[in-house]
């Protein structure tokens, strides 16, 4: 392989071991994200329907002034909470996060897989750069989607996990002439 054929090589590998961590940065983000929004939209649900719900009808057992003001409270709470949950959405945060998650995913996947046989075989031939090129196709859609204002401590967080799970030594690259 001549130099100019191995500085190529280097370069293209380089360029998919910096994408795949990427991916895999993103994937870990959208992961905690999703989670993080999942776990707010289920206290929001249990609390609209702790406040909301007939079977709290037995409640009314509660004759006496604490009672009946807690019991007005926490339905003020559940009515303001209601009206609350369409305006932030959740649901479709949940939807988006599941996609970003879902997708970097694959694409993190795809990107391992090219990894792998270029490590195995030693090479990243035409095919592979075709492979590589149809999985940075579906790298940039889903970059479309992606916030637009990062929590950039939180992407600073998941690179760091990413680089010890990922790190930088476990990539092939081939030996220099």
């Amino acid at each position: 392989m001549s130099s100019s054929q191995t500085h190529r090589l280097t370069e293209d590998l380089k360029d998919l071991y910096q994408n795949l961590r990427k991916a895999a940065m993103n994937r870990e983000y959208y992961g905690f994200l999703l989670q993080r929004t999942r776990r707010w939209n289920k206290w929001l649900e249990i609390a609209i329907a702790i406040g909301g719900s007939t079977a709290i009808g037995i409640w009314v057992l509660w004759k006496d002034s604490f009672g009946e003001y807690a019991w007005i409270a926490i339905s003020g709470v559940a009515t303001v909470l209601a009206i609350f949950k369409p305006i932030v959405n959740w649901a479709k945060q949940i939807e988006r996060y599941s996609k970003l998650f879902v997708g970097h995913g694959d694409v993190q996947f795809d990107l391992e897989r090219l990894a792998h046989d270029a490590k195995s075989t030693k090479s990243f031939d035409d095919e592979s750069r075709k492979r590589y090129d149809e999985v940075l196709t579906r790298f940039r859609r889903l970059a479309e989607d992606d916030d637009p204002e990062s929590n950039e401590e939180l992407l600073g967080r998941c690179f760091e996990s990413v680089k010890q799970r990922l790190p930088a030594e476990s990539f092939w690259l081939p030996p220099t002439p």
